[in-house]
């Protein structure tokens, strides 16, 4: 990586305002990757509940469709 990559990458961690507001969330990511990486959610599924909206005229969706 360039000298000019890694400074752009750093830059913001030297800013106190923009540390102090990201360093909580460094607390709770990166014992949530290490989750991940073990495979501890890999049997999960999440479901979400979803909305879907369409109108009268939208293809090749109908109202009978429900």
């Amino acid at each position: 990586m360039s000298d000019a990559a890694v400074e752009a990458h750093l830059a913001p961690m030297r800013r106190p305002d923009t540390d102090g507001a990201v360093r909580p969330l460094r607390r709770l990511v990166l014992p949530e990757g290490v989750r991940m990486i073990r495979g501890v959610y890999h049997r999960r599924r999440l479901t979400v509940p979803t909305l879907v909206v369409f109108g009268r005229r939208d293809r090749p969706h109908t109202e009978e469709l429900k």
